[in-house]
């Protein structure tokens, strides 16, 4: 999805239909890098 947006974060996170700060939680998460 991120690649999708360009790594455009809050449209990736509107368009898994989740908060942007819970998706950028979760990224920290699992290591991703952008």
């Amino acid at each position: 999805v991120l690649a999708a947006t360009g790594n455009n974060k809050t449209a990736a996170a509107r368009i898994l239909g989740i908060h942007p700060t819970s998706l950028l939680r979760r990224l920290k998460k699992e290591k991703v890098t952008t």
